[in-house]
């Protein structure tokens, strides 16, 4: 009888021992799945925060709340963040208010006025110009002046030829006389320009004018 009992105790235990180990097993199986997780998942959310900033998208945050290590951390990126799209935001607006008061001053010229960086690219062209060429602005400037100068002819002239005497354009069924003006400004290894195109209508005309007058006086005298 007592081995019958010791023996059903011997079961009972081996039972018990074989669940419990089942439960262990089951527990280390589940923690074993979801460790990497819980490390890889905030270390990944992180990179890919990284890269979302190197892209300069400051708005970007990282969420996660919890309060151990990569909480802290998170707090720090998010922190960051937000102090570098501050300054974002107060960089971008101000190239945008110099930018504003260049175009200000470039459109208040009298003269027609293109500027071209040493790579070739267009950088500004005023009003006058513009209604020279007969152009919008966002159809010249951030182009490249080889291109723009196969669709316009008077951009390829302005650009190819060397011209030192005055020269004429038609603007609204008028004729109006120019001189050119090449204005070279030296940047690194390369050079900009502008390009200046002033007007001498009024003193062509008084030329006009003077030789007329001349020529009567003399065919009077």
């Amino acid at each position: 009888r007592k081995s019958e009992i010791a023996e059903k105790t011997a079961q009972d235990a081996l039972g018990i021992i074989i669940t419990l180990c089942g439960i262990v097993f089951f527990i280390s199986f589940t923690f074993i799945l979801n460790f990497p997780s819980i490390i890889t998942d905030p270390i990944n959310r992180l990179t890919e925060a990284i890269k979302e900033i190197a892209n300069k998208n400051y708005k970007h945050r990282i969420h996660i709340y919890n309060k151990d290590e990569f909480g802290k951390l998170a707090a720090a990126f998010n922190d960051m963040a937000a102090r570098l799209e501050y300054f974002e935001n107060s960089n971008l607006n101000k190239l945008m208010f110099e930018k504003s008061r260049a175009e200000a001053v470039i459109n208040s010229l009298k003269d027609a006025s293109i500027g071209i960086d040493k790579n070739n690219i267009i950088l500004f062209a005023n009003y006058q110009a513009l209604q020279l060429l007969g152009l919008r602005s966002e159809e010249v400037v951030g182009k490249l002046a080889t291109e723009l100068k196969t669709k316009n002819d008077l951009f390829g002239f302005l650009i190819d030829k060397e011209v030192t005497t005055p020269f004429k354009i038609v603007v609204e069924n008028r004729e109006n006389y120019f001189i050119k003006e090449v204005i070279e400004v030296e940047q690194g290894d390369g050079k900009n320009k502008v390009i200046v195109l002033k007007n001498i209508t009024s003193f062509k005309e008084l030329d006009v004018a003077k030789t007329n007058f001349i020529s009567t006086i003399s065919h009077e005298l």
